[in-house]
């Protein structure tokens, strides 16, 4: 199985990624090629696009030059694009020939440095190829399932503040939304990753694949949460609320709206802070694991 090494503007080349990441097992929103495109006009970031044969692809975002060049994690991404179509045998994984032995080995090929958020059940290639492995979790809800699975608490909040909150779905609150996750990180005493205008840039890049969602109260957002999506998997992507109910209030708006469209699962992204976990821990979800794979020395951006 050979892998080849495009530009993102190959048309040939992106004909065949979209045809493979239609019919992946592994995929997300965060893979597919109309983030890529958003992505690299928001941040000026640039691509590659590796493909190995019809099997497994990879979109690459690259910083630096030289020996300085490295790939890098685009601020709000929660998975690097990484695209197998179907599960990996384990004997290909132990004769290190599986599809993403060999992705990983072309971008050694490409750039010395590489920082990747991969999902997977089965992180051995990197690790055999002397890449750092760290786990990560993130919590996964259902947005079928019932709320009986909440926590006592949670379900309180439902049941007794939900008449406080106007619930909509509109594309015009994005900004709003944005400044609330700002607002968000400060309290945190963490810095948005990605300046306001530009994060607004990037979701409206995106509209056929976001979900933009408010909780008001006397006409101001209280709540809000961009949800980025591919008809199939969603993600809790862009999100913050002042100090109240109003969050717990939409986030079960906002898993009926999803389970409406067919929505399987809705990723709550990330459950590596402590507080930041138990709230989502109130929501009944399953807990999965991704990782985070570094090789080489890297220089702070």
């Amino acid at each position: 199985m050979a892998v080849s090494v495009h530009d993102l503007s190959d048309a040939d080349a992106r004909a065949r990624y979209s045809a493979l990441w239609a019919g992946a097992v592994q995929r997300s929103p965060f893979s597919s090629l109309a983030y890529a495109d958003a992505v690299q006009a928001a941040f000026g970031l640039r691509c590659q696009l590796h493909l190995a044969d019809h099997n497994a692809g990879a979109i690459l975002y690259l910083k630096g030059r030289g020996l300085l060049k490295r790939v890098t994690v685009p601020p709000f991404t929660q998975y690097s694009a990484i695209v197998l179509k179907e599960p990996v045998p384990h004997h290909l994984v132990h004769q290190r020939k599986s599809p993403l032995e060999l992705l990983l080995a072309s971008i050694e090929q490409h750039c010395h440095k590489a920082d990747l958020l991969l999902r997977t059940r089965d992180p051995r290639p990197a690790q055999w190829r002397g890449w750092h492995v760290r786990p990560l979790f993130t919590y996964v809800l259902d947005p079928a399932a019932s709320t009986g699975n909440w926590s006592a608490t949670a379900r309180r909040v439902a049941r007794t503040k939900t008449d406080l909150f106007e619930l909509c779905e509109d594309s015009g609150f994005t900004r709003r939304v944005i400044d609330l996750c700002l607002g968000s990180y400060g309290r945190h005493h963490r810095n948005l990753p990605a300046k306001p205008r530009v994060l607004e840039h990037l979701v409206g890049c995106l509209s056929s694949q976001v979900r933009t969602f408010a909780a008001l109260d006397q006409g101001e957002v209280a709540a809000g949460i961009i949800v980025l999506h591919d008809k199939r998997t969603a993600h809790y992507w862009i999100a913050g609320s002042r100090p109240g109910p109003a969050m717990t209030v939409l986030i079960g708006h906002v898993l009926t709206a999803l389970q409406a469209t067919g929505i399987a699962s809705f990723d709550l992204v990330g459950a590596n802070t402590p507080a930041i976990a138990e709230f989502k821990r109130a929501f009944g979800p399953s807990m999965d694991l991704y990782y985070h794979l570094k090789r080489g020395l890297f220089v702070q951006s």
